[in-house]
């Protein structure tokens, strides 16, 4: 979905919701295109002239923002109205002039106040509570806890006088901190003080962020949409209340712990702001056609919560110096999906960021993928490293450090000993992490770019032709294998490996219950990237048109198939069943598991193929790149004759030849492919093994 999202995001870069909310479109597969109301309020109007495509458009807070632009937009419209209504009254006059199609507002007592004055339909409205970015609120056990009681946020006269009086009695820190600093201030502290700025009941941005880093959450009493339980943070009514609750959790540190660890965890499967993100495009499916035909030709998987990778320093605190299990654990294991053990105390230096080994028994495979985080592709091929990495350290354990989405490919794996999340720092200094790819080091790790020796390699003796050719790897396998110093052709046993589980399996075979045909199809409809310039082509990298003279003539060769889309969070109805967005590799794989054979233009998917064994069909649609570089010949094909020999005048083919990249001249001809010769190699690949 491409999202015209109208904010403050400059003026508040890197602490704002709609910094994190923004990230979390990102993070989910849509495009967003954000304008800065407020910096560029005296040239909105250009700005609007000169936009791009857009399906919908968002504007939050939108104090004082031209009527008139918004009733220029031509696509649904959602209003969020991020500020209580009771205390922000700008704000009427965009919830009063019936422009939006939806609403998003912060509490229940807001949506009554819309409704009472007429200004909204109940059923046009819905609540969106703040959230948390989880790459930055995060807990550090690491850190001494120094600081009895501490509130933040900034001093209302309300404020003043409870604050004034609990100093009276305790000692209270009291700060405005945002960002790093306001991390650091939670992780110091027994407990944070949450008091509302007036008399309104509110759930706070400051719940969220305290919770995410595990940090105890005393609050005044919060609003009805409140989504948290006693388990999860202790509330307060009276100043007595407060008073005794303080003295009471300053005196019971297992209790506070206990808490504020069920806190966390709730916060971090439910309510950062990726879930946010997640509600919002819910929402907005609902008023776009194409995303809202949701019948008996979806298959929806990805119904299991999000499965979080748990920072390993929270759990050191939840195991004894042996290494068992405390009671305390065992409660807390009920209220949560998956556990990653840990025991080191740290894993950076104190004054740089080099990561290190705990002890000499392990080697650790550090994947910084939150430098590529939408990239399927590279995830899936970091695993091709975990074979050679324990042909090299056969008597050493393989702990893997990676962020939550990659996790999932290295939870069952039986060869990785533990996976932990990345600590603050290790996500900080890229620079670190690029020159360690270039030098002698005692562990593992990738990084997202082009080794300077790999094209010297391969541009030797007939080293390309044997990448090329090669059943395990491909030109991104090499690249990982070169930067640690693995000889990227000698290497064996490189091809990535996905384990299912039995849940995944048995989720897939159920999603497949009702498709009897004789063969299962596979197409990744697959969206253009940013960086391709073709000016008014297909938004996808082979064409509508294209895929559905593939599909009539795929059904006329073999008769009795199902043909499954996927690959966009839009349904283009192009095939008989259309295979919706998850975020979960695992249970996508299984399902692709359940096909006899994909073809698909890129796009990393064909990794999962690769990964679980499976017949695939990859072609050139996009980025004037060959497709020999990246297919593996153990389970991909092509068919040369498809493809113009331009392809190896363009991009990395002209790199590591030292020739003229000629992509910008190109006439794409090379991106259209004849889908019925398309669909006759495709038919021939799928039978020939029968």
């Amino acid at each position: 979905m491409k999202i015209l999202y109208v904010n403050v995001i400059e003026c508040n870069a890197g602490w704002g919701a709609e910094v994190f909310v923004d990230k979390g479109f990102r993070n989910l597969g849509h495009t967003t295109h954000c304008i800065d109301y407020r910096k560029h309020r005296d040239k909105l109007h250009s700005l609007f002239s000169e936009l791009p495509e857009y399906d919908v458009f968002l504007l939050q807070r939108g104090d004082y923002f031209p009527i008139d632009l918004i009733e220029s937009v031509r696509v649904p419209r959602f209003f969020w109205a991020s500020e209580l209504v009771s205390r922000c009254r700008d704000q009427d006059r965009l919830l009063s002039s019936g422009l939006f199609d939806h609403i998003f507002f912060r509490t229940k007592r807001c949506i009554e106040t819309a409704v009472s004055h007429g200004w909204v339909k109940r059923d046009r409205c819905s609540i969106l509570l703040s959230g948390f970015d989880e790459t930055i609120h995060r807990m550090n056990s690491d850190i001494k806890r120094d600081i009895d009681i501490l509130f933040v946020g900034s001093i209302t006269p309300r404020r003043k006088i409870l604050l004034e009086k609990l100093q009276s009695n305790f000692n209270v820190t009291i700060a405005n901190a945002f960002g790093r600093e306001l991390v650091q201030l939670f992780n110091r502290s027994k407990i944070v003080l949450n008091i509302h700025a007036e008399d309104h009941e509110d759930t706070e941005t400051r719940v969220f962020e305290t919770l995410g880093c595990g940090s105890f959450l005393l609050t005044e009493r919060l609003s009805e949409e409140n989504p948290f339980t006693c388990e999860h943070l202790v509330e307060f009514e009276t100043f007595d209340e407060l008073c005794d609750k303080v003295k009471y959790y300053l005196d019971h540190t297992k209790e506070r712990d206990t808490i504020a660890m069920r806190g966390y965890a709730e916060a971090l499967a439910r309510h950062t702001y990726t879930h946010r993100a997640e509600e919002i495009i819910r929402a907005m499916s609902t008023y776009l056609p194409k995303l809202n035909q949701q019948n008996e030709n979806q298959i929806t998987i990805g119904k299991k919560p999000s499965r979080q990778l748990w920072n390993g320093s929270m759990l050191g605190m939840l195991y004894n110096e042996s290494g068992n299990v405390t009671h305390d654990a065992e409660e807390f294991h009920r209220a949560v999906q998956h556990m990653f053990l840990h025991s080191d105390s740290s894993n950076c230096t104190e004054n740089n960021y080099t990561p290190k080994r705990s002890n000499g028994n392990e080697i650790i495979y550090y994947i910084p993928r939150w430098l590529f985080p939408n990239n399927i592709g590279d995830s899936i091929l970091s695993a091709s490293l975990i074979s050679p990495i324990k042909k090299r350290f056969p008597d050493k354990t393989l702990p893997v450090v990676c962020d939550d989405f990659l996790s999932q490919i290295y939870e069952t794996n039986p060869h990785v000993h533990k996976v932990r999340g990345p600590y603050f720092d290790e996500i900080n200094d890229p620079n670190y992490w690029q020159q360690s790819i270039q030098k002698q080091r005692d562990f593992i790790s990738i990084w997202p770019d082009w080794h300077p020796g790999l094209f010297d390699l391969l541009r030797q003796d007939n080293n390309l032709n044997q990448m090329i050719n090669a059943s395990d790897k491909n030109i991104i396998i090499c690249n990982y294998l070169f930067q640690n110093n693995f000889h990227p052709l000698d290497t064996i046993d490189t091809l990535p490996k996905l384990y299912l589980t039995n849940d995944d399996i048995k989720m897939a075979k159920e999603c497949m219950n009702e498709c009897t045909s004789r063969y299962k199809v596979c197409i990744v409809v697959s969206e253009r990237r940013p960086s391709e310039k073709r000016v008014g082509c297909s938004p996808l990298r082979y064409s509508e048109k294209s895929w559905r003279r593939f599909v009539e003539r795929l059904k006329i060769l073999l008769g009795d198939v199902t043909v499954f889309e996927v690959g966009n969070p839009i349904n283009y109805h192009i095939g008989d069943y259309y295979i919706s967005h998850t975020q979960h590799i695992l249970e996508f794989a299984a399902v692709l598991n359940e096909m006899d054979i994909g073809v698909l233009s890129d796009g990393g998917v064909h990794h999962i193929f690769n990964a679980i064994d499976k017949k695939y069909v990859l072609f050139q649609a996009y980025e004037c790149n060959a497709p020999e570089f990246y297919l593996m010949q153990a389970n991909g094909t092509f068919d040369p004759s498809l493809h113009q020999e331009c392809r190896f005048q363009c991009h990395l083919f002209s790199r590591i030849m030292n020739t003229e990249d000629r992509s910008k001249k190109c006439n794409h001809a090379c991106y259209e492919l004849d889908p019925r010769k398309l669909a006759e190699f495709t038919v021939h690949k799928l039978l020939e093994k029968e």
